[in-house]
């Protein structure tokens, strides 16, 4: 028909789907540059400066609000700010949260926290219920190109995104770690 109160929300919808696909080609494209910068040894180049973990992780849960209550975000508000390039914590939250959600049933929530841990710095966390990783491919998940066997089968994917994490978060002084 052509009503047009009806094709409103369509529209809208659309232009949400483009909108995301145009930000994940972004973060591919950006995941692409980084690691051909790191193959030839350049390491990431960061912009520090102060930025609120609340603030940071109430952007990147915005950008996710199209899975619904999925992302759940666990921050205290008094959390001191973290020397860090607000571009690059962004790319890390937004591949970790993507990552999560890939790999978990559709129903279940991603819980992504920030807490200060026992030195001052503050940690950030995003943990999902999907079925796993296996012990002997638990080593190997930072490296890029990767893919955990059976991966490729449940989820689209690069391999990329949790290399660049790794360079991002060692390029801060930082250390990353997974557990399954």
């Amino acid at each position: 028909s052509n009503n047009p109160e009806r094709a409103l929300p369509s529209a809208q919808r659309l232009a949400s789907i483009i909108l995301r696909e145009t930000q994940r080609l972004i973060r591919l494209v950006d995941d692409l540059l980084d690691l051909s910068r790191l193959e030839r040894g350049v390491p990431p180049a960061l912009r520090r400066g102060a930025v609120c973990p609340a603030r940071a992780l109430a952007v990147v849960a915005e950008l996710f609000r199209h899975v619904g209550s999925r992302v759940v975000v666990d921050c205290r508000a008094d959390l001191p700010p973290v020397d860090a390039d607000a571009d690059a914590l962004d790319r890390i939250l937004k591949n970790l949260i993507s990552n999560a959600l890939k790999y978990s049933p559709a129903v279940l929530p991603v819980q992504v926290l920030a807490e200060a841990d026992p030195s001052g710095a503050v940690r950030f966390s995003v943990r999902d219920r999907g079925r796993g990783i296996a012990a002997a491919a638990l080593p190997h998940v930072f490296e890029p190109y990767y893919r955990a066997p059976g991966a490729a089968v449940t989820a689209p994917g690069t391999g990329l995104g949790l290399a660049v994490v790794k360079a991002l978060v060692e390029a801060h002084g930082g250390a990353i770690a997974i557990e399954s």
